[in-house]
């Protein structure tokens, strides 16, 4: 079911230098399409959301349309790096029912960007939301949202998140989109998200990206 975008105007624009994620590898890739602005790879189902990583189809460049509502598993590793332009255009793309964060870097991706790209990554118009938490009690997680843990030289925009985040153990970089982000853009965007820490020890929380450099 195609979800409606609300649009708020946050821009938040960063200038720091990062992370340097994996190069395009598109030998195993079989999506539909041929990755151009024009031919978007095509992203209908779980298997093909799966092949968006950079080991994969995406990498500079690189473009990709959703085409349906798509729920993550309970067990969703959300450990995919990705590069190159989605678009979500309206269809759901988040969890399912809770899901427990079991490690840093956790999302839809595990980071999107890279500073090294001689383009922007670009997220829009997804809609994505449900609860994560870290209540297995197995320890510190850091850098946590519901696109990425991450965003390196990335532009996210017209995206909307509606959920929760709970984190009773220490943990640091929690944002409604992006947990941390590095030069990079965050424009027209909309985040109903929830974040609750434990102990005091929670930092650098945030509705749309828990830290900015």
């Amino acid at each position: 079911m195609r979800k409606s975008l609300l649009a708020i105007a946050t821009s938040i624009a960063l200038v720091f230098a990062g992370t340097s994620l994996p190069a395009h590898a598109s030998g195993s890739c079989t999506l539909s399409g041929s990755g151009t602005s024009g031919d978007a790879y095509l992203v209908n189902n779980l298997d093909d959301l799966l092949q968006t990583g950079t080991d994969n189809c995406s990498g500079d460049g690189m473009n990709f349309l959703q085409t349906n509502d798509i729920y993550l598993p309970v067990d969703w590793a959300g450990d995919m790096n990705f590069i190159g332009v989605f678009d979500g255009d309206g269809y759901y793309l988040g969890f399912d029912q809770s899901t427990a964060v079991t490690k840093n870097n956790y999302g839809i991706w595990a980071n999107v960007g890279d500073v090294n790209s001689e383009n922007p990554t670009v997220i829009t118009n997804v809609v994505s939301g449900g609860v994560l938490s870290t209540t297995d009690g197995s320890g510190d997680f850091n850098h946590v949202g519901f696109i990425a843990g991450s965003a390196h030289n990335a532009s996210l925009s017209h995206d909307v998140i509606d959920g929760s985040i709970t984190a009773p153990n220490a943990t640091s970089y929690l944002g409604g989109l992006v947990g941390y982000s590095e030069f990079s853009s965050i424009t027209y965007v909309t985040s109903r998200v929830s974040i609750s820490g434990g102990n005091g020890l929670t930092q650098h929380v945030g509705g749309i990206s828990g830290h900015d450099e």
